[in-house]
């Protein structure tokens, strides 16, 4: 999602909904204060699944032994939400977690060492800052725990785990957003790691055999198709091939060797949300495309779990039109 002009903490940003007349017009149809459900259209190796209990977009998700766990995010008008709700895999079937501490938006989650941790965000997406907050989540007890804070506040930032470390890169808000800030759990303490070198935020960050590749995203509102790798034993960045598709706010995953990156949106224009699926393959550097999602969307989760790649929530509306469909669909790619 579009949010202009965000610096730091002190810079809040409000997003001007179009007249009633025009939503009715990009949205075809008009329900009750939102859009109704885009269409899905068949599409080779996607099948849809038990939709998530709550429609909501700008969220983030993780993995748990053979469970999603769906984490905040945006539903209605921009309310930021606290919802915590398990996918258990195997059953097809949707349960309800212990809630956030507090409701986020645009915050990033990652699983270590069987705990999970969701990192920044903004409490509020039309006037709060983004937050420097680290939460743990305990699934045994079912509790959430306050962690030491980033040393940046981040918003729209990726988080990924390699060797008992967490590295939050990208995202908006501090002082230095092309700060990458390093977290060792044991210790609750944070460092700082070599400097992404195209700074940026809505974009895609997955690991593959100890490296973490970071892919698309926007600087300011400008979709780029950099794709940069950064080694944590060397603390050191390389290039990749471009990405073919420049976007931002997509889904980038890593499955059986390869990195798929799907959907994502651009902020700037009234009705281009991405239904590409373009697929990396680390080890040759190379770019494919594999089928489209049966429903673009941008704000959405992704994640692999048994065997297949999952997409969860979102929005079929870029930019400040995000707020008309929010949306429930759950999907499964299983590679050719």
């Amino acid at each position: 999602m579009r949010r202009q002009g965000i610096r730091g903490p002190s810079t809040s940003a409000r997003p001007v909904l179009p007249t009633g007349r025009v939503l009715f017009a990009m949205c075809g149809v008009f329900v009750l204060g939102g859009c109704a459900r885009a269409p899905e259209l068949p599409s080779e190796g996607w099948v849809a699944v038990t939709r998530l209990p709550t429609a909501r977009g700008e969220l983030t998700a993780t993995v748990l032994e053979n469970r999603i766990l769906v984490i905040g995010g945006m539903t209605g008008l921009g309310s930021s939400s606290d919802l915590v709700e398990a996918y258990d895999v195997p059953s097809d079937r949707w349960s309800a977690l212990a809630p956030l501490p507090r409701p986020l938006n645009h915050a990033a989650s990652a699983t270590l060492d069987g705990t999970v941790y969701v990192v920044g965000g903004s409490e509020d997406f039309l006037r709060g800052p983004p937050l420097p907050s680290v939460y743990a989540y305990d699934p045994g007890s079912d509790r959430w725990r306050r962690r030491a804070d980033m040393p940046e506040s981040r918003w729209g930032s990726g988080v990924a785990a390699v060797g008992g470390r967490l590295y939050v890169i990208g995202g908006t808000g501090g002082r230095v957003p092309s700060a990458v800030m390093i977290y060792d759990p044991a210790a609750d303490v944070w460092s700082e790691g070599a400097a992404l070198p195209t700074p940026r935020d809505h974009l895609g960050v997955v690991t593959w055999e100890g490296r973490i590749f970071v892919i698309g995203g926007r600087d300011e509102n400008r979709n780029l198709s950099v794709v940069e790798i950064y080694d944590p034993s060397s603390d050191t960045w390389s290039e990749g091939t471009p990405l073919p598709t420049a976007r931002s706010g997509m889904a980038t995953v890593a499955l059986e060797n390869r990195i798929y990156v799907i959907g994502g949106e651009d902020p700037l224009s009234v009705n281009r949300v991405f239904s590409e699926n373009e697929i990396y393959d680390p080890a040759s550097d190379t770019w494919s495309t594999a089928s489209p999602p049966l429903t673009p969307r941008h704000g959405v989760a992704g994640v692999a779990a048994g065997g297949r790649l999952f997409l969860l929530g979102g929005s079929a509306n870029p930019g400040a039109l995000s707020f008309l469909s929010w949306s429930d669909a759950v999907e499964a790619f299983s590679p050719a």
